[in-house]
């Protein structure tokens, strides 16, 4: 299950997942609505109910691309948007950026990408061979608008921190003007055209304005030509289907989505299929209702007048006059008959002349002089150019009265008719008026939102230039500023502390009467620590430090970090400290060593710091003083010196050492541990052998410190006998014991 949290503005959803070695994890993707929150929360435990949820772990662009294509593109694309999309992955991103980490995009890598694009030579797609040599300015763009959607849901998965993609440099497309049909085109069509299937396509693409899809995929039971419909002019096709071809492992990704019927194979082998499906929109679905043509009350068909002259003389007469009634009536293309429709320009503020103007091209070409009514506005023509200028700022838009300079005319001219029929004429005046609506550009407001890591957002300064504007201002309380400026571009710096990791230079938009918002997220600046351990035993692996100490944020730092096989232990992505480093020391040091003393360590911002930590065995000596049990000193030809002595580590003999004259001796140096035992093995002359076992007291929670003494006393036993008195006289011998 996944529950969505509120995070100040935004919403995250939350789950927990398994990672590879079975340990459950959370996991936090972030949103800017509570929409797109709640519309993730329910893919995820749809995908977790069903076994095909997968976390996002994409650590390159092809492995984001990878999880792109196969959450949202699936969900989200049609078949044919799915393979151009997915030919663009393979042909032109993976091959040149797929292998770069996230982490290394930024969008000035991202602008020599989308330049680069220029000079790659463009790939055969479906067997077709490309229209140019190289990728046209226009695949470019659909390039940047993948990338652009495929980097934002990464930003939602918090993959990546932001779009590096979202304010690119492109190269301009210009677009060209699609060729289309004219009337006299078509009509020819239909008259050399002697196919009555085609002739009806034709005549149906035309009138009912369809795609060749939406055309093959008519069905009867979407048509409605009874005699009655067209009697009553309510004859209609329904455009719910089209037709389409599409490739085989696409309609098996997208598991034959929006299809309503696949067409049997005509060739076995073949990659691609037609298939009958859906729109791609729901606006594709309508209704169109067949047009009728007969003659009525008003009159005949429009055109049999000239169908009639068609090829004599009078035809030329009859083009004469038609265009020199169109010329009459055309107005300026940026002009309209009705007051009620008229467009309103906005004239742009000019610094230079500290005035406000614009420039208007007439596609129409009327080339005629106009006398315009409107206060305060002056217009002047060059061609079939009309500048307008205005001294004074218009912040509502006022109404243009403008017309045609044409001839006088003798008499009255007078034209009536209907709407696709026969016109008459009369004499009437006839004058051509025409209505636009004009005002000038008035303040924007730019608006900085201020967001940082810390939280500290108040009195934080940004500098705004541009347009004869350089000047700094001061963020409120909620971290946002709001500067009143002339329309224009602008560029915003942030006087970054230096707690933070540096603010690009942002450009902004300055619209006439709205709000432009740029907005700033502070980051604080981290680095590394990295500590090596080494110890006279070699044992470097699972050692705890611990890291602590205040930021140069004025946040605390606590962290702790346990050494790898090869005794590195790190510490990622830590505050930079501030005049006070951290203090790191070793934690819950084994006993068998010497506790370490604690080091201090400055973070630097993207710097690893490196400290060493040795840890130094325990050790000790012995001094064994072996004295006469019963006097202290030898007794009688007894010695002390020269017995021969074994220290043992458990049951192992180590060492012998042999008592001097005064019956010491002293060992070397030996690591402290619990079992260290002294034991007599040849006694000296005139003792018996003593089998005691003389612990040493070499344990290592005695001691703190590297080299330490310690000393054991022994009492031997001299060896005794028995002695005997006899005595003697002078007559007999007597005994006496």
């Amino acid at each position: 299950m996944a529950s969505i949290v509120k995070r100040k503005n935004r919403y995250a959803v939350v789950y927990n997942y398994k990672d590879d070695k079975g340990n459950t994890r959370q996991k936090w993707e972030t949103f800017d609505t509570n929409a797109e929150a709640k519309k993730r929360k329910i893919q995820i435990e749809y995908q977790q109910q069903t076994g095909s949820f997968v976390v996002p772990t994409a650590t390159t662009v092809a492995e984001l691309l990878d999880e792109y294509t196969s959450v949202y593109g699936v969900s989200t694309w049609a078949m044919s948007t799915y393979d151009s999309k997915r030919g663009l992955i393979l042909n032109y991103i993976n091959p040149l950026i797929g292998d770069m980490k996230l982490d290394d995009l930024n969008p000035r890598t991202m602008d020599r990408f989308f330049q680069s694009l220029l000079s790659v030579k463009a790939k055969v797609v479906n067997n077709r061979k490309p229209k140019n040599e190289y990728l046209t300015v226009h695949t470019v763009r659909e390039i940047h608008k993948l990338l652009r959607s495929a980097f934002n849901q990464a930003v939602k998965w918090e993959m990546m921190s932001r779009n590096p993609v979202l304010n690119a440099t492109l190269p301009k497309e210009e677009h060209e003007v699609r060729e289309i049909w004219t009337l006299e085109t078509l009509l020819h069509a239909l008259e050399v055209c002697d196919d009555e299937i085609l002739s009806l396509a034709i005549n149906l693409a035309f009138s009912c304005s369809l795609r060749m899809g939406e055309l093959l995929g008519l069905t009867w039971d979407c048509i409605d030509v009874s005699e009655k419909s067209i009697k009553e002019n309510t004859a209609y096709i329904y455009i719910n289907k089209e037709l389409q071809r599409v490739k085989r492992d696409v309609l098996e990704v997208l598991d034959n989505k929006d299809v309503i019927l696949t067409f049997p194979h005509l060739i076995k082998k073949g990659n691609t299929v037609l298939v009958l499906k859906s729109p791609k929109t729901k606006t594709s679905v309508r209704k169109v209702f067949l047009p009728t043509l007969k003659a009525n009350s008003y009159g005949v068909p429009a055109d049999t007048y000239f169908k009639g002259i068609k090829g004599r003389p009078a035809e030329k007469c009859y083009n004469w006059l038609l265009t020199q009634m169109q010329n009459h009536a055309t107005i300026p293309s940026f002009a309209s008959n009705k007051s009620s429709s008229a467009t309103t320009y906005t004239l742009k503020y000019n610094q230079a002349a500290d005035n406000y103007s614009l420039t208007l091209t007439d596609t129409n070409n009327t080339l005629s002089d106009i006398k315009f009514s409107a206060s305060g506005i002056t217009v002047s023509r060059s061609g079939n150019k009309y500048t307008f200028t205005s001294n004074k700022m218009i912040e509502t838009a006022v109404s243009v009265t403008a017309q045609k300079n044409v001839p006088g005319i003798d008499g009255n001219f007078l034209v009536w008719g209907y709407p696709g029929k026969q016109t008459m004429m009369s004499g009437a005046e006839d004058p051509v008026v025409f209505y636009l609506k004009i005002k000038t550009e008035t303040t924007g407001v730019g608006h900085i939102v201020k967001h940082s890591e810390d939280g500290k957002v108040a009195n934080i300064k940004f500098n705004i230039a541009g347009n004869g504007v350089n000047q700094t201002f001061t963020t409120k309380m909620d971290g946002t500023v709001d500067i009143e400026l002339m329309p224009g571009v602008y560029t915003v710096t942030e006087l970054t502390e230096d707690k933070y990791e540096p603010q690009n230079v942002q450009r902004v938009t300055i619209v006439s009467g709205n709000t432009s918002t740029v907005t700033f997220s502070n980051t604080l600046k981290r680095g590394d620590l990295q500590v090596i351990k080494s110890s006279e035993d070699n044992l470097v692996e699972g050692v705890t430090f611990h890291l602590y100490g205040t930021s140069l944020s004025g946040i605390a730092v606590d962290e702790y970090a346990v050494t790898d096989k090869n005794g590195v232990a790190t510490f990622k992505d830590v505050l930079i400290s501030g005049t006070m480093p951290y203090t790191i020391e070793e934690v819950d040091t084994a006993i068998r060593y010497v506790v370490p003393a604690n080091q201090t360590a400055p973070v630097k911002w993207k710097e690893v710091t490196t400290r060493n930590f040795t840890n130094i065995l325990k050790k000790f000596t012995v001094t064994v003083t072996k004295s006469d049990r019963e006097e202290g000193s030898a007794q009688g030809d007894a010695s002390l010196a020269g017995a021969v002595y074994g220290i043992y580590k458990g049951e192992t003999l180590v060492d012998k050492y042999v008592t001097d004259q005064n019956g010491q001796f002293t060992t070397k140096e030996y690591v402290c541990d619990n079992d260290w035992t002294i034991l007599e093995i040849t006694p000296s002359e005139g003792y018996l052998l003593d089998t005691t076992i003389h612990k040493v007291g070499a344990e290592p929670q005695l001691y703190t410190v590297e080299h330490n003494q310690t000393a054991n006393d022994v009492n031997e036993q001299v060896i005794k006998g028995n002695i005997a008195i006899i005595k003697h006289n002078g007559n007999a011998q007597s005994r006496c014991d």
